[in-house]
């Protein structure tokens, strides 16, 4: 009987010994990419991708999310989870933080609210909604103008799509 405790105190000391082991290994690997990320400089040529910043709005995105609201009609705008599942499907080259920021805003129902606001005062709007998008999930501020920018364009079409968000930003 003593041997078989024995064993089983054994065995269940090496399984934490190794399953800390591997956490920790886990751990400090994440941290050495994070640590390569940070002391890496950010240069944009060419053949450089932008990793962590997204500044414009994929065009096909854009023409993806028309397509959506275009087959669904756009009452599909005050359903976010269905139209993540579209962009999951449709959307699969869009960078994940563009979508992110689109549901995001989607879910904190940014296109009823364009959809009641007067023209006159859309960009304070925009440029409102980007700030608390921005304060309130952590996203880019840049990211979340951008994506209001998106949101206006499918809802009123070109028209009213570039005014000059970033004369708003204090």
């Amino acid at each position: 009987m003593i041997p078989i405790l024995i064993g089983v105190s054994v065995f269940i000391f090496l399984y934490f010994i190794i399953t800390i082991s591997i956490y920790s290994y886990k751990m400090s690997k994440d941290h050495e990419v994070i640590k390569n990320e940070a002391n890496k400089p950010f240069i944009l040529n060419s053949n450089d991708k932008a990793i962590n910043t997204y500044t414009t709005i994929n065009v096909e995105f854009q023409k993806i999310l028309i397509q959506i609201v275009t087959e669904q009609g756009d009452t599909i705008l005050s359903e976010p989870k269905r139209v993540s599942s579209f962009l999951s499907d449709l959307a699969r080259e869009v960078p994940k933080p563009q979508k992110t920021a689109l549901i995001k805003s989607l879910e904190n129902g940014f296109a009823k609210t364009l959809k009641g606001v007067p023209e006159p005062e859309l960009n304070i709007c925009k440029q409102k909604l980007a700030q608390k998008l921005n304060k309130e999930e952590g996203l880019e501020l840049k990211l979340c103008e951008e994506t209001l920018e998106l949101l206006a364009t499918v809802l009123f079409g070109e028209g009213k799509k570039k005014k000059d968000i970033l004369t708003c930003v204090q």
